[in-house]
């Protein structure tokens, strides 16, 4: 967390900075990231293929949190969307760029078509 601030707090900063509130608090500091997929990674994450995500670690993923991912193709929403819950979180591994993590994820049962 930077300079010792809570979650909470970092996160409502965050939301104030952007246009778009990309994620939502929930009980407990359980939190919805909203995020965007390729077209190309959509069907293996819903097949349960791709069990992972790369991502900038500029949200402060946790392990418990939930992805709400909307899938893009050629700049443009499709409208299809799937939740996966966050299993494992892998920060400051050799050969990860600093900044980055990569998210074990799991298909959670209800998403959106």
């Amino acid at each position: 967390m930077k300079s010792g601030l809570s979650r909470k707090r970092f996160l409502k900063q965050h939301i104030s900075k952007s246009n778009q509130a990309c994620f939502f608090i929930y009980k407990g500091g359980q939190m919805i990231h909203q995020i965007k997929i390729s077209n190309q990674f959509f069907d293996d994450v819903q097949s349960g293929k791709k069990n992972f995500e790369l991502r900038k670690d500029d949200r402060e993923y946790q392990v418990g949190d939930t992805l709400f991912m909307r899938e893009i193709a050629d700049g443009i929403l499709t409208g299809r969307t799937i939740q996966v819950k966050v299993i494992y979180k892998l920060t400051g591994y050799v050969g990860l760029e600093s900044g980055y993590c990569i998210l074990g994820i799991e298909r959670l049962v209800v998403d959106y078509e």
